[in-house]
This record gives C-alpha cells, structure tokens and sequence, in this order.
C-alpha cells in the first residue's frame, strides 16, 4: 500500500513538473490519423494535411521556405498545413515546434515521401548550380521519393569516377553531403538508384568551389614620397586587387585621422581591380607624415606606405657624385691626356624642375659628350659623361636647374696634367758662384736637387745657387701628378776651373808665337830662290 502511494506521488510530480516546464508532448496527425513512426508515404496527387497541437503557439517549418505559404493563417495552440494536392516537391521532413522563445527547443517532425513512377528523386525548383567555398560542406538535395529504393549511387554525369578524396555521406531524407569541398570537385554530378529493378537518375548539380584565398591583395601605390606646400591640394591613388569581392581597402595616417576615400572598381585577367583615391584638398604643416594604404582578405592583409612632406617654401637642393677613381678636391678634378670622367650631380627640388642645361668650355668635341637626365619624382639625377678629354677641352662645365620658383647651379673644374718631359740640367760660376739651372716640359712640375745623394734646401726650385769650391755628382729631379724624370751632371769647383782657362790661354798664346815664327821662315826662304824655280813652283801651284 505505502509502496503504490508512492508511485502515484511520483507520477503526480512528473505531472506538475511538465505543466511548469512546457514539456507536454506536441501532437501531430497525418490527415487525421494520428502519427505513428516518423515516416509518411504518400503516391503522388494526395492530400498532404498536417495538424500539430501543443500547449502553446506552434508553427510548422517545412523543407522549402516557399512553401510556408501552406501554412494555416491563424496562430495558437494548433497549426496545420495543408496541401489538396501532394507532388514529389512535398517531399522531405516537416518539424512542428513552438514559437515561444522558452520552448524553442522542443519540436517534433517527420518525414513525407511522395512517390511518383517517373521521379525517383526530388527536382529542385532552384538552379541546380551550387557555389560554395573551399572547405566547406555542401549538401546537395537529392532526396529519394520511394523509400524502397536501392543500389543508391553518387557519381559525375560523364560516368567518371568521383575526384580523389571526395569525402560523400548519403541520406535518403536529406540527400548527399559533400564535406571540405575543393577547387579540384568542380565538376557535373548525377544520383542514381534502381526501384523494381529500373535504374533512375536525377537532375545534374553543378559544383563550383572558389578556391580558398592563400595571399593577401595586392596594394600598390605609385610613389614612395609627396611632397607639397601649405595649400596645395594632394591626391594618392592606391591600386589594389583580389580574385574576388571579399577583401577591403583602407588609409591610415601616422598621427591623425584622414578623410575618407573614393573607389572604383574593375575586372581584369580573372582579378577584381579597386583603385582607392585619397583627397586631401589643402594640406597643412601637420599633415606631414607616413600614409598607409592596407587591403585585406580572408588570408591576411598586405599594406604600401608614402611619405608626405609638406613644406612652407620651395627649394632646390644640388650634391656631387664623384667617382672614387678620380683625383678631385672638392669640385676640382685632375684628370690625364685621354682620361674619361663622369660628372654626376643628385638634385632635390620643389616644385618640380621645369629645365635643366649644361654649360661646357668651347670648344669641345660633341660626339665624345653624352648627357643623361632621369627623374625620381621630386628627386632628380643629372649626368655627364667626357670620353677622351684633351688639353683643349678642360675648363669650367657647369650645370644650371630651374624650377617655376628656385634656380640653381653647380660647377666642376677639370684641369689636365702631362707627363713630364725631358730634364736639362746646366751649370755655371761667375764670380766664384756657381748657378744651375733646371728645365723641363710638362705642367703642376715639382722640382728637387740633391748633391752626391743628400737632398739640397732648395726645393721646388729651377735654379739654385752653391758655394764655388761644391763639387760632386748634382741631380734634378722633376715630377708632376703624372710621371716624374731626372738629370745628372758633374760639377767641380769654380777655382779649377780657373786654373784651367789659364793654362788654356797660354797654350793658345805659345801656338800662336810657333806659327809665326814658321811664317817668317817660309818666306825668308822663298825670296833666297831662283826665278826658274820660282816659276816651277807657280806651275806647280796652278795645276793643284
């Protein structure tokens, strides 16, 4: 007895505790027969009406949006669905739930086959083209209308085999479930099964997956630096692109917040094309700064950076660029006969140059000068190349700029140096001095002495004088930038030299006294001789 009245106290609990929590099992009938199973079949042209009941509003969710429309008008604790008329269309599964928020999650359903001899499958009243993303599932609706059905089969239109890896799942209430859809699944597939033996196949799907995006979009912009002043109005455009749609573009500024942009938007070779153009009407001083320009997709984001720099006045600015290889001072180049030298000058300037020219030394030979001119937006590069330079052709060349605002020029100085030629060395003493002289051809000559090995203080000097009584081995040295060269000559004192001039001279004086006195004796002799010899000799005389 206690036992029994326990039970009933439970069961009268269970009772009260479903009134409190809505849990009252819904009520569905299947034109007016009460539900038994989950399963309905029906032929094709019967009446498909649906009654739900509950303890509170109830609605009916059937497996096509558009077909809500067959749903009872009223609301309340009873809804129905009705249809006079059932096709193959009808089928699938019809879930009777609660509208109440709190009792959302209790619902009831079951499934409707509407079988037809000519339709094994259900015909899908949308496109049959499907697009999904790579890596996500697609559920395709073939759904059989006979449960009867067998030898259920899920291939391409073409009877290939199914792509490598094709994970397929089959349910007859549902259709075919393709999971991680691939780019490499685009393809026309059919469903297949036999009923009484008869092979049926339904209508094709096309698949179409867009391939997971693995880059982020391409951004360019067209240059890596702006410059303007107060006022002036800029305007960057930024080229990006994406295989699709889904991908944005935005502009950031370094400190401060910028206006929004304009697209426009274009196909090209297969990419989505969005140029994104940033206005800045007037900038001021503060706008000076770093402008980032970012698009992003579902693989990540890829950005391009400018500099701006806003000025409050023009300017030209000019630097040389020498090459290591020549001998310079600044802008003063040395260069030998024949050389070849390349004057390079890098220049920054705003507003931007309006003209540029060189001024070379004339005359000059135009087909050894080659001039080159490139622009980096508000940088510049200005070169000229001198093949072959002679001694005519060196001077002052100068390069001249100019801008709407500014001008501005700089000049090099090109000076050519020729080896040094041949060293004369010659001495002489007057007075008991002795004075050397040095020469040679050439220019920017050094000159050196030494004597007997040991350097003289009379350096870069062409001549020097020395003491009378210096004697040895004097050299001159010569050099330049180019070459150098040398003399030697022996020197003895000025008093032997003296010594010598003296004994010389009375040499000279007692020759001179021999030959007159063999003068006098000749003609003694002749006036001594007879006339017939005298005439002998005339003869004799006459014939040489």
């Amino acid at each position: 007895m206690v036992r029994s009245m326990m039970l009933l106290f439970i069961f009268v609990l269970g009772l009260l505790d479903n009134r409190v929590h809505g849990r009252s099992q819904l009520k569905i009938t299947v034109n007016s027969d009460v539900l038994s199973g989950t399963d309905v079949i029906l032929d094709s042209g019967s009446p498909l009406h649906l009654r739900c009941e509950g303890d509170g509003p109830v609605t009916w969710v059937p497996r096509l949006n558009k077909h809500k429309r067959y749903i009872s008008k009223e609301t309340g604790n009873i809804r129905s669905f009705h249809v006079d008329k059932a096709t193959v269309e009808f089928t699938g599964t019809y879930t009777c739930s609660y509208i109440s928020k709190d009792k959302s999650n209790e619902s009831s359903s079951l499934h409707v086959f509407v079988r037809d001899p000519q339709d094994l499958f259900v015909s899908p009243s949308t496109p049959l083209s499907y697009v999904r993303r790579e890596g996500e599932d697609l559920l395709l609706p073939c759904l059989l209308t006979d449960p009867n059905a067998t030898d259920f089969t899920f291939r391409m239109d073409n009877n290939s085999a199914l792509p490598q890896g094709m994970n397929i799942t089959f349910d007859p209430k549902k259709g075919v479930l393709i999971r991680n859809v691939h780019p490499e699944y685009n393809a026309q597939y059919v469903c297949s099964a036999r009923i009484r033996g008869i092979e049926k196949v339904s209508k094709t799907f096309k698949i179409n997956v867009i391939q997971r995006l693995r880059f982020p979009p391409y951004v360019f912009l067209e240059r890596n630096k702006y410059v303007r002043l107060v006022g002036e109005k800029l305007q960057i455009s930024c080229t990006t692109n994406n295989p699709n749609f889904n991908y944005n573009v935005t502009w950031a500024h370094s400190s401060r917040k910028l206006p929004d942009a304009k697209e426009k938007s274009a196909m090209a070779e297969y990419q989505i094309v969005i140029m994104s153009v940033l206005t800045i009407p007037a900038v001021q001083l503060s706008d000076s700064g770093n402008i980032t320009c970012t698009g992003q997709n579902e693989a990540g984001a890829n950005s391009s950076t400018t500099q701006l720099l806003v000025l409050d006045e023009p300017y030209i600015r000019l630097s040389a660029k020498l090459s290591s290889k020549l001998t310079h001072n600044g802008l003063f180049i040395e260069v030998s006969d024949r050389d070849d030298v390349d004057l390079r000058v890098l220049i920054e300037a705003y507003p931007p140059l309006t003209s540029h020219w060189w001024e070379i030394p004339v005359p000059h030979n135009a087909s050894l000068l080659e001039q080159k001119f490139y622009n980096y937006n508000d940088r510049y590069e200005a070169l000229l190349f001198l093949k072959r330079l002679n001694f005519q052709e060196m001077g002052r060349y100068t390069l001249h700029v100019q801008s709407d605002m500014r001008n501005a020029s700089i000049s090099f100085d090109i000076k050519m140096y020729t080896p040094v030629g041949s060293v004369k060395v010659s001495v002489e003493c007057i007075s008991g001095v002795r004075w050397a002289y040095c020469s040679s051809e050439g220019n920017s000559l050094f000159f050196n002495w030494t004597l007997n090995g040991q350097p003289l203080a009379q350096d870069n000097k062409t001549t020097i004088n020395l003491d009378g009584e210096t004697s040895g081995n004097l050299i001159c040295s010569v050099k330049n930038h180019i070459s150098h060269a040398e003399k030697s000559i022996t020197v003895n004192d000025c008093t032997v030299s003296g010594m010598f001039v003296i004994v010389w001279t009375l040499q000279m004086i007692f020759l001179l006294l021999l030959l007159g006195g063999f003068h006098i004796y000749i003609r003694k002799r002749t006036s001594t001789q007879t006339p017939g010899e005298e005439n002998q000799e005339d003869i004799v005389l006459y014939e040489n």
